[in-house]
């Protein structure tokens, strides 16, 4: 699985990752110790950055990116495409993943790295 990411998203990310430039891209939605969110009509299209210096279990599966090291867990694969991108949702400035399909999601929060 590859993901693309903007110039301009990148520049968001930097201002909350540390050097080692990794992070999960977890659903909030109440699946994982990460998720602050729940119930069913959030399945799959909830995303959030997770900053870490290194993978946490579930998030073990890292995806194709040469400049961040990105993770995400079984889970996350089930709703997430081959390819896709994040990027700066154009006149809000939000995060938006999103892929040839469409948007996945619209406002990707930065989660906390406290897991519950």
């Amino acid at each position: 699985m590859k993901i693309h990411i903007t110039e301009m998203a990148g520049n968001v990310l930097d201002q909350h990752l540390t050097p080692a430039k990794t992070f999960l891209l977890a659903l909030n939605d109440g699946s994982n110790q990460f998720s602050n969110a729940g119930g069913t009509c959030m399945i799959g299209d909830a995303y959030q950055v997770i900053p870490v210096d290194q993978p946490i279990a579930p998030f073990t599966i890292e995806l194709d990116n040469p400049d961040y090291h990105v993770y995400i867990s079984k889970y996350e694969q089930i709703f997430l495409p081959e390819s896709f991108t994040l990027d700066i949702y154009p006149g809000v400035g939000t995060l938006v993943l999103k892929s040839a399909d469409g948007i996945l999601d619209a406002n990707v929060q930065f989660g906390n790295t406290t897991a519950k």
